[in-house]
């Protein structure tokens, strides 16, 4: 697996190139707030559902995982 500012590094990317036809410094702004919605629902999904399928010791660390890559998308 990445690291956490690899993986924030490749969903910024991703957004960014989803918004092509925006002139590019507007197109970082948005994909970093849409990825940044993105990591929020990943991260409120392991709230919601990750609990019953995994140990609590991974839940830590899959919350720390998800933490960090939301703060390598804001120092973006």
């Amino acid at each position: 697996m990445s690291t956490p500012k690899e993986k924030a590094k490749e969903i910024h990317r991703k957004m960014c190139n989803s918004f092509y036809h925006v002139a590019n410094d507007l197109k970082y702004d948005i994909a970093k707030q849409c990825a940044l919605i993105a990591v929020d629902e990943i991260i409120k999904a392991l709230y919601d559902y990750g609990d019953e399928s995994m140990d609590l010791q991974n839940m830590d660390g899959e919350f720390n995982f998800w933490n960090e890559v939301k703060t390598e998308i804001q120092n973006l």
